[in-house]
């Protein structure tokens, strides 16, 4: 039956046992949905800038893309690049949210990770029903971004925080059930579960990306890539800005200023996203200890090991 006994802090506390014991796996399976989205915008950015550097000898050249519709389309054919690697590993990163309880449910067993390819199967192998359920999930966090929808936003993504784990450990639903039954689920615990993600927030929300950001200041790597960036900042015009900034008494706005906010901004969003798995693993084991039962688990074991059988046939 369902062990009900583990409390919030004893969850909190095995999440972090079973993510740092994998802690390598677990970087190798996040390096690409991480690392590709910023390989993708800066691959884009150059390519602008390229493009806009080089504009005007190309209308020398071609007349004929002195036209609006040409630039665009012009514009469009370089930004394909980057867009398809930025999206890829966006729709990687998607992915791991679902995947990532597949591996922990397996991790509880044998305390290792293995066979992630039949982990990712597990979504990828419903991918219009998961699309359907991540476009639900952007919506709510659209509307949770106005500021007047702000507090009833945050209560629905607390509701909704479960969505992943339904959908991979009770795959009969259809993905607008997950977020009924998810905040079913929650109603049942609310505070207990506001506690744990409350926990989780601060963890790899702020701890460990400032703990990330100051090792990386104290090895210089953050004056590095500032001063690297800052040399292409330098053709962008602040005075217009500076003008404004002077006016309510602040220190004006240099390249190298905007290079190291730019920098740190990067370190903790890539910091933040790389500790995903450890947020999945948390929510997963409160959800498998508190909602989940024995006959939703033996189902799920046995899709993954048809997965598994089914990968490893391919292969060979």
């Amino acid at each position: 039956m369902t062990q009900k006994d583990k409390t919030v802090f004893e969850i909190f506390l095995q999440s972090i046992g079973l993510y740092f014991s994998n802690a390598d796996k677990f970087l190798r399976y996040m390096f690409w949905p991480v690392f590709g989205q910023l390989i993708g915008i800066i691959t884009i950015v150059y390519t602008v800038c390229l493009y806009n550097k080089n504009l005007d000898a190309l209308l020398v050249t071609y007349p004929i893309l002195n036209t609006a519709l040409y630039k665009s389309l012009v514009l469009l054919t370089v930004l394909i690049p980057g867009l398809i690697i930025y999206l890829r590993s966006l729709w990687g990163y998607f992915i791991t949210y679902s995947a990532v309880n597949s591996m922990a449910a397996c991790m509880l067993k044998s305390d290792k990770l293995y066979d992630i390819p039949a982990h990712n199967l597990m979504v990828t192998g419903r991918s219009i029903q998961y699309i359907c359920l991540w476009g639900l999930y952007l919506s709510i966090i659209l509307i949770s971004s106005i500021p007047i929808f702000w507090v009833i936003g945050g209560l629905l993504l607390i509701y909704f925080s479960f969505i992943f784990q339904i959908f991979i450990f009770e795959p009969d639903l259809a993905p607008i059930d997950c977020f009924k039954r998810s905040s079913v689920y929650v109603q049942k615990s609310f505070w207990r579960v506001f506690s744990l993600i409350t926990l989780l927030g601060i963890l790899t929300y702020f701890i460990i990306p400032q703990i990330m950001y100051s090792f990386f200041s104290v090895i210089r790597l953050v004056e590095v890539l500032s001063k690297f960036l800052s040399q292409y900042l330098q053709i962008f015009s602040y005075s217009n800005i500076n003008i404004i900034i002077s006016t309510m008494g602040l220190k004006p706005i240099t390249p190298l200023w905007t290079a190291e906010a730019i920098v740190s901004i990067i370190i903790w969003v890539m910091v933040i996203q790389m500790l995903l798995p450890l947020r999945s693993v948390c929510m997963c084991l409160w959800y498998k200890t508190q909602y989940n039962d024995d006959d939703v688990v033996r189902k799920v074991d046995e899709r993954f090991m048809k997965r598994a059988l089914s990968s490893r046939k391919k292969k060979k």
